[in-house]
Protein backbone atom coordinates (compact mmCIF):
# COMPACT_ATOMS: atom_id res chain seq x y z
CA UNK A 1 0.00 0.00 0.00
CA UNK A 2 1.30 3.46 -0.87
CA UNK A 3 1.98 6.05 1.79
CA UNK A 4 -0.83 8.30 0.60
CA UNK A 5 -3.30 5.40 0.82
CA UNK A 6 -2.18 4.58 4.37
CA UNK A 7 -2.70 8.19 5.41
CA UNK A 8 -6.15 8.40 3.80
CA UNK A 9 -7.16 5.19 5.59
CA UNK A 10 -5.90 6.59 8.91
CA UNK A 11 -7.81 9.84 8.36
CA UNK A 12 -10.99 7.91 7.54
CA UNK A 13 -10.65 5.97 10.81
CA UNK A 14 -9.60 8.74 13.23
CA UNK A 15 -10.21 12.06 11.39
CA UNK A 16 -6.56 12.94 12.03
CA UNK A 17 -3.04 11.73 11.42
CA UNK A 18 -0.04 12.51 13.60
CA UNK A 19 3.71 12.41 13.13
CA UNK A 20 4.32 9.60 15.68
CA UNK A 21 1.85 7.31 13.88
CA UNK A 22 3.51 8.18 10.56
CA UNK A 23 6.98 7.29 11.84
CA UNK A 24 5.71 3.97 13.22
CA UNK A 25 4.35 3.23 9.74
CA UNK A 26 7.62 4.20 7.99
CA UNK A 27 6.25 7.46 6.58
CA UNK A 28 9.10 9.85 7.26
CA UNK A 29 7.86 12.82 5.24
CA UNK A 30 4.29 13.22 6.48
CA UNK A 31 4.13 16.92 5.61
CA UNK A 32 5.05 16.11 2.01
CA UNK A 33 2.15 13.66 1.72
CA UNK A 34 -0.21 16.16 3.41
CA UNK A 35 0.89 18.78 0.87
CA UNK A 36 0.13 16.37 -2.00
CA UNK A 37 -3.35 15.79 -0.54
CA UNK A 38 -3.90 19.55 -0.28
CA UNK A 39 -3.13 19.84 -4.00
CA UNK A 40 -5.87 17.26 -4.60
CA UNK A 41 -8.45 19.37 -2.73
CA UNK A 42 -8.13 18.20 0.87
CA UNK A 43 -8.00 20.76 3.71
CA UNK A 44 -6.25 20.22 7.02
CA UNK A 45 -5.71 22.05 10.28
CA UNK A 46 -2.52 21.19 12.11
CA UNK A 47 -1.65 21.64 15.75
CA UNK A 48 0.48 20.19 18.51
CA UNK A 49 -1.32 17.90 20.92
CA UNK A 50 -1.43 19.53 24.33
CA UNK A 51 1.65 18.90 26.43
CA UNK A 52 3.45 16.87 23.76
CA UNK A 53 5.72 17.29 20.75
CA UNK A 54 3.26 15.28 18.67
CA UNK A 55 1.94 17.27 15.69
CA UNK A 56 -1.46 16.22 14.37
CA UNK A 57 -3.22 17.07 11.10
CA UNK A 58 -7.02 17.21 11.41
CA UNK A 59 -9.22 16.87 8.35
CA UNK A 60 -11.40 19.89 7.61
CA UNK A 61 -12.61 19.14 4.10
CA UNK A 62 -12.37 16.23 1.68
CA UNK A 63 -12.40 16.70 -2.09
CA UNK A 64 -15.58 16.10 -4.02
CA UNK A 65 -15.02 13.19 -6.39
Amino acid sequence: MKQIEKIINKINEDRCVDNFWAIQNYILRLSSVINALKKRGWSFEGKFLEGTKNYCYYIIKRPLF
